[in-house]
């Protein structure tokens, strides 16, 4: 990743990191990278790099002049992306699992549901959502509309961990956007609440059957009598966790808590500015800059596998009202 513009001509490979802090719509900031495109060298490539989904960056909209033939590669959370760069994933073993659990994780929680408000900067109508469910069956919720804790804070881990479930639910609705709340849900040994992207997204990375997907439930009151149920039964809540026995979750979301001062924090290794990630990179350009090689494709920003990739949070007509847009009364 270069800061100053004039040293782009001297790399290979140029980075530039996507979010909405980074671009605010600033057509300075277009101005100037119409200006770096014109300074290209033979074989440099650009990449697009983000975390955010493309439905959050519609406020840094990319003028159409850069879509097409300015960024040769990406990394995103998407596993299409050139260099994938998800939040988390799982690992197995390659054990088998002993049907036989020996811990018995219900009786290490003392609360039922847990929720931690951040971002009220939604594509639906989350906060709705948490206070309808709310109505039905207790959630304690923490941050900025609930009980303070430190969002990343050892304390409010803590906390959470004492909780059988979480509510993971993401700020918008996007193909394989399947955040560190996920990820983060799990290492807590609590089961995940989800909302986001559609259940073979999930079922695809996450650990088998540690999650539950609302939009499975016919009703909020089906939703809630499994719920129940699922509390009151030790067998069924400890079958969420079978998992840990035949693999582990990585995070690979920076810890915001560490010390970013300091050299020895490297980065989770799925991060496009990690030592991986660049070594990725550059063995990428050493393929396709060797000599008669195929010819490289762009990628494009506004295209539909990335700019499309968005869509409605449920199938349901009831979750559906909690969309933006919607008849919520």
């Amino acid at each position: 990743m270069v800061t100053k513009r004039h040293e782009t001509k001297n790399f290979d490979i140029v980075v530039f990191p996507y979010d909405v802090t980074v671009l605010r719509g600033d057509k300075l900031f277009w101005d100037r990278l119409h200006e770096l495109r014109s300074q290209y060298r033979p074989n440099q490539r650009w990449v697009y790099a983000t975390r955010e989904t493309p439905i959050k960056l519609k406020r840094t909209l990319i003028p159409t002049r850069f879509t097409k033939n300015s960024f040769h590669w990406s990394s995103t959370y998407r596993s299409i992306s050139d260099f994938p760069s998800p939040y988390g994933y799982y690992r197995t073993r390659g054990i088998s699992v002993n049907e036989t659990s020996v811990t018995n994780w219900a009786l290490l929680k003392s609360g039922l549901i847990a929720w931690m408000s951040s971002n009220n900067q939604t594509t639906w109508h989350r906060q709705k959502f948490v206070t309808a469910l709310n109505s039905h069956i207790k959630i304690d919720i923490f941050g900025k509309a609930g009980v303070p804790c430190g969002r990343n804070s050892t304390e409010c881990e803590e906390k959470i961990r004492g909780y059988k479930f979480y509510l993971a639910l993401e700020n918008s609705c996007c193909a394989e956007y399947i955040s560190e709340k996920f990820w983060r849900t799990l290492s807590w040994d609590c089961v995940p609440i989800v909302i986001g992207p559609s259940k073979r997204d999930y079922n695809r990375v996450a650990p088998p059957d540690s999650f539950i997907y609302v939009d499975d439930f016919e009703s909020m009151d089906d939703f809630v009598r499994y719920l129940q149920a699922v509390d009151k039964n030790d067998t069924e809540y400890n079958s969420f966790f079978k998992w840990k026995e035949a693999g582990l979750v990585v995070n690979s979301f920076p810890d915001a808590g560490k010390d970013k001062s300091d050299a020895n924090n490297e980065p989770p290794d799925q991060l496009y500015y990690s030592c991986k990630k660049v070594c990725e990179m550059a063995q990428r350009y050493r393929i396709e800059t060797k000599p008669n090689s195929r010819k490289h494709r762009y990628f494009n920003p506004r295209a539909g596998y990335w700019d499309g990739s968005c869509g409605p949070c449920a199938n349901h007509t009831w979750l559906q009202q909690f969309q933006k847009g919607a008849d919520s009364n």
